[in-house]
């Protein structure tokens, strides 16, 4: 019997097996991925609600809440989603209706839109309504038309989801001493038109004050500041205050009135006792000015410190525009602040250079604590993890919050990516305060880490290391190497010694700065690991991060960068490949190429031209690690170069079909490229119908439409409404590598491109109308990029980004990943690859669509005259499909212009369809000639009667150039309709060449029968009267008469034995209308009268098959009957 002792232990260690380690162990340690779900909030401002829930209001009225810090989500769909009835701002036109007479709406810089922007969300427990209650959630909001014309407001609410209601609008700036008026704007911007009239009016201040404007009676922005981005606080004795502005003339406070949130006017000018300014409207200067960057400001007061911490961002916001975030702090909530070092935050009067905003500018750069500014913890390869690393370009315009309920503080921001462009999203990083009182941030995101204890044992190692710096920079900090040595020296990028003391904090003293911070464990988003971090600040106001990674052996290495190099390399490529030459660990790589003219060992890419085979090229990289050496090969298939031409046209005839037959239908989406759910109707189009965009929903068009650097796209489109960033057309390599046609992009109709970090704006002059129909080409030649509109060239410029560098490229209609979608009509949607439209096919497509030129017209017209001859001028008078340019044709006579068979290639072939018979002819037997005539002649009563048993209409055809026959040195293919009720085997049918005289003179074999569509094929080479023809099983024809032994008719492949003529010439007189050969039945060898030579030379190769299988059964039998004699 089992032992109560043992049954304890096995069920113990049975509990050991079964309950999963993360429970006995500690949550940071947990090697579960975590999935985040983000929000995008430009400008953010953090609350906490009463019932624990964090929200973050922001520019373009987004908001979004979170439960845990981490994770977020938006409460509305889209920025400015449906500004009529939006759940934040109500009708938003009508309900900030008084700030918007001032600025904002659809005037000057926000012509065809709102700019309401960096609302702070505040609740304010003094707030006083109309019926006495008290408390509100505040919104501070801004509006603005330009860079100094703008305003703030005030709205509030019970509720902290809103609606939120206009009470006031406070501050007003951009204003001038006389009558003007911005470009594209109808406010007048004299002060009179501000709430300064109402201030005057009611005592609290006496007049305008005149440094309020230049000499010429502008606004004097060098010392007075564009009025947005507000920030409530309380200060430590509970009233209430306001900072506020941007760039210009720099920081503000002002107290407020707590009871309706609305400003306590100085009422007049002054200066505190360290020599700032007090203005009577605008409050005291606490920090910037003189036109500098510097905006988002917030402050918060700190009770444990007993500081006022001030936030200020510096740079442009874009992601290339060095946007970072900065620190002050005083004793005083009006200031003065200063950094770390003692600079004020209050720039000097030697920085006043004159009125305006000065963004190349950086001499302000060391003032400032520097929080985080772009960077990147750089993942190598063969690294844990996936992607280029974790890093940030331009964070900034950061709220605070210091959280009680938690006991921890956060900075919240909206920061954008490294190679992702423009697309923004909120983070939120805990910090921690150094040994000097000054809040530091972590180098991750918060995931919920907790600060606790560590050992030494726990913080040695090596670490990817970031020095912020204090540059105003848009140029990308990558992480370098650094290893935290058991003696507490520092080595690598940079040296010095480090110590842990307090049971987490650091000090390091590398290259001559001590910097001193924390230790905490964090989430590595890269890695998805928790992994210890530090992060810590030097007395100069810069901050340094730290992420510990994992020391693998050389083998573990090689094998990692083996793995990945064989899963990132693509299968096929058609564009430039990256190959790298330096790993992780130091791991250098070195390439061979079995074929370095398609791809070179620098991974350049020259694809095979057009008909050649695809190349498979095997690339065998060599890595090297230590004593370690070992070889991958990988094999890349190159395409070759396709013919350029039509890859989809969709006219919307017959639905979301592609009419070239290139591709399969369009199908409908959502409000973006990747959702579904919307709906697509049609309605009257510029030709025929046009697909009717609702503004919620697009069309998914199919993918790799363009895979080169030269391609051209052609629409209409009739937009209903305008709305900035829509697209009409949009392609996209990756969400990060993409084109869009923007009717309205900041005012102007344009493309718009992105690749990477890099941007391109290809624009026009104005807007397109609502309305009307308006036509929209683009075209890319190896970077140089033309925009028309309606046949006009309204930009031509190079570099433009190559984004279609793969053949999978997404591309869609009037949706793309983020903006409100296209709300009107699109028509005749052509889309090109390795082609581009000169300038006079765009301004065909432009005049010649809609004009009827290819809608299907009578023989005569309405006088009973004879149809003009059809003339086709230009390429685009024909629609390619593949290798095949082609054109309906209902007149007798068509002329092909020697201009448009110059630009085709000489593959290719025009297919002309009349009504019963198609006309296939070779471009190369076009090529080198004048202007090319073809002509459908009357087939006269006689030969018909002749001919009565044709299954096909008989047709007299004629090719010719300068009036002479052209000749066929490649045959021309005929596809005729036929009679189906005339046929009685299909497999009898022939297609028969007939002279003047009526006479059957040749038959030939079709290339093609189909019973299910009537059409048989053949190949000819010249042209004369040719119809189809059904013969009997014993060789006559179906009326039971004998053909003669010139060939029509006999299946005798001798019948075709020597047709050339002793000179050599396989030439026929008839080619040229003669038919003095129609007299001589018996034409024989040498006589110079010829068959053409035609498709029976199929009989030539019956004969020798024949031949061979006749010598390979004697063969066989001689061999059997030898063996039979041997035995």
């Amino acid at each position: 019997m089992i032992s109560f002792k043992k049954r304890i232990a096995m069920i113990g260690l049975l509990l050991m097996f079964i309950i999963p380690s993360t429970v006995l162990g500690e949550e940071q340690t947990n090697p579960e991925t975590k999935d985040f779900d983000r929000a995008s909030v430009h400008d953010p401002s953090i609350i906490k609600g009463d019932d624990g829930t964090y929200y973050v209001f922001g520019s373009h009225i987004a908001v979004a809440k979170s439960t845990d810090l981490s994770n977020w989500n938006s409460i509305v769909d889209r920025e400015y989603q449906t500004p009529e009835n939006n759940p934040i701002y109500g009708d938003l036109s009508s309900n900030l209706a008084e700030s918007f007479e001032w600025a904002g709406e659809d005037d000057a810089d926000s012509t065809g839109g709102f700019a309401v922007w960096a609302p702070d969300i505040f609740w304010n427990k003094d707030y006083v309504w109309e019926d006495g209650s008290t408390g509100a959630y505040m919104l501070h909001y801004s509006v603005s038309s330009t860079y100094i014309r703008s305003a703030i407001g005030i709205a509030v609410s019970k509720n902290i989801e809103g609606p939120y209601e206009y009470t006031d609008t406070i501050m007003y700036s951009g204003f001038t001493n006389y009558e003007s008026y911005d470009n594209n704007s109808d406010v007048n911007k004299h002060w009179e038109n501000t709430n300064i009239s109402d201030l005057i009016d009611e005592g609290v201040i006496d007049d305008v004050n005149p440094d309020w404007f230049t000499d010429e009676g502008n606004f004097n922005n060098a010392l007075y500041t564009n009025a947005i981005d507000a920030n409530i606080l309380y200060d430590e004795n509970g009233d209430l205050y306001m900072t506020y502005g941007s760039w210009s003339g720099g920081t503000f406070i002002l107290e407020l009135d707590k009871e309706t949130g609305t400003p306590i006017y100085p009422g007049e000018d002054g200066e505190t006792s360290d020599g700032r300014m007090i203005d009577r409207y605008y409050g005291t200067k606490i920090a910037g000015g003189y036109g500098r960057s510097g905006e988002g400001t917030y402050a918060v007061y700190d009770e444990d410190t007993g500081y006022y911490y001030l936030y200020i961002t510096y740079g442009g916001l874009a992601s290339d525009g060095g946007y970072q975030m900065r620190q002050f702090r005083s004793e005083s909530i009006d200031g003065p602040y200063v950094d770390a070092a003692g600079n004020e935050a209050v720039f000097p009067e030697s920085f006043d250079i004159g009125v305006g905003n000065f963004p190349g500018n950086d001499d302000h750069k060391e003032i400032g604590n520097k929080m985080m500014g772009n960077f990147l913890f750089k993942r190598d390869l063969g690294e844990e993890g996936s992607g280029v690393g974790t890093g940030y370009m331009a964070p900034g315009h950061n709220s605070y919050l210091i959280d009680e309920d938690l006991g921890k503080e956060f900075i919240v921001t909206h920061t954008r990516f490294p190679q992702e462009g423009e697309m923004h999203e909120v983070r939120v990083h805990q910090t921690f305060k150094n040994s000097d009182d000054w809040p530091v941030p972590t180098p991750y995101h918060y995931a919920g880490e907790e600060i606790e204890a560590v050992s030494e044992t726990d913080v040695i190692g090596d670490y990817k290391y970031i020095n912020h710096g204090k540059e105003i920079t848009g140029e990308l900090t990558e992480s370098t190497w650094v290893k935290l040595n058991e003696d507490q020296t520092v080595t690598g990028a940079v040296t010095g010694t480090w110590e842990l003391y307090d049971d987490y904090r650091v000090e390091l003293t590398v290259d001559d700065e001590t910097y001193d911070g924390v230790f905490i464990r964090q989430y590595d988003p890269t890695s998805d690991e928790w992994v210890m971090t530090f992060s810590a600040m030097s007395n100069e106001g810069v901050v340094v991060w730290g992420s510990h990674v994992e020391s693998k052996n050389d083998q573990e290495v090689v094998d990692g960068i083996k793995q990945e190099l064989n899963e990132s390399l693509p299968e096929r490529a058609i564009a430039d490949i990256t190959l790298p030459t330096l790993a992780t660990q130091g791991t250098e790589i070195t390439w061979e190429s079995s074929y370095p003219e398609v791809i070179s060992t620098e991974g350049a890419v020259n694809r095979p031209p057009f008909g050649s085979e695809d190349a498979n090229v095997e690339l065998t990289a060599t890595l090297t690690l230590g004593e370690i050496t070992e070889t991958l090969t990988v094999t890349v298939t190159v395409p070759a170069k396709g013919e350029g031409g039509l890859s989809a046209f969709y006219d919307f005839s017959d639905g979301f079909s592609d009419r070239s037959g290139n591709q399969e239908d369009a199908t409908v989406t959502g409000d973006r490229i990747n959702n579904t759910g919307g709906e697509i109707t049609f309605a009257d189009g510029i030709v025929g119908q046009a697909a009717k965009f609702d503004g919620e929903s697009g069309l998914k068009l199919a993918d790799g439409l363009i895979a080169s650097d030269q391609y051209s796209i052609s629409l209409w489109m009739k937009p209903e409404e305008i709305t900035e960033f829509t697209t009409t057309f949009f392609g996209a390599r990756t969400e990060n590598n993409w084109i869009s046609l923007v009717p309205n992009a900041q005012n102007v109709t344009k493309v718009w491109s992105h690749n990477g970090d890099d941007w391109y704006d290809a624009t026009s002059d104005s807007i397109i109308p609502t309305g009307e129909w308006s036509h929209f080409a683009f075209t890319v030649n190896e970077g140089e990029a033309k925009v028309y509109i309606n046949g006009e060239e309204k930009f031509s410029d190079n570099n433009f980004p190559d984004v279609f560098t793969t053949v999978d490229a997404q591309f869609s209609l009037g949706v793309n990943f983020w903006d409100t979608p296209f709300k009107g009509l699109m028509d005749e949607v052509r889309v090109y690859d390795g082609l581009v439209l000169p300038a006079e096919e765009v301004q065909a497509l432009y005049e010649n669509t809609g004009t009827g030129e290819d809608d299907e017209s009578s023989e005569n017209g309405e006088d009973g005259q004879e149809a003009e001859d059809k003339v086709i001028s230009k390429v685009a008078d024909l629609e390619k499909v593949n290798n095949v340019y082609q054109t309906n044709v209902d007149t007798k006579k068509t002329i092909i212009k020697k201009e448009v068979v110059d630009q085709l290639d000489e593959t290719a072939f025009i297919v002309l369809q009349l009504e019963n018979v198609q006309v296939k002819i070779p471009v190369s037997i076009l090529k080198g000639k004048e202007d090319i005539v073809f002509e459908l002649g009357e087939v006269s009563e006689t030969i018909k009667s002749k001919n009565t048993n044709a299954v096909s209409d008989l047709y007299d055809f004629t090719l010719t150039s300068n009036g002479e026959d052209i000749s066929f040195d490649s045959p021309v293919t005929l596809t005729f309709k036929v009679d189906e009720e005339k046929v009685k085997n299909w497999d009898n049918l022939i297609v028969v060449y007939v002279n003047e005289n009526g006479e059957q003179i040749e038959e030939i074999i079709p290339e093609s029968i189909d019973s299910a569509t009537a059409e048989v094929g053949a190949d000819v080479s010249h042209f004369s009267i040719y119809g189809v023809f059904e013969v009997a099983g014993d060789g006559t024809s179906d009326d039971g008469s004998s053909e003669d032994e010139n060939g029509t008719g006999s299946n005798d492949p001798s019948d075709n034995e020597g047709r050339a003529e002793d000179d050599g010439s396989t030439e026929n007189n008839d080619e040229t209308g003669d038919d003095s050969s129609s007299d001589n039945d018996d034409q024989t060898e040498g006589d110079g009268e010829t068959l053409p030579e035609t498709a029976t030379n199929q009989y030539n190769w019956l004969a020798l098959g024949l031949l061979l299988l006749a010598i390979g059964v004697g063969a066989f039998l001689t061999v059997r009957e030898r063996k039979n004699t041997a035995n």
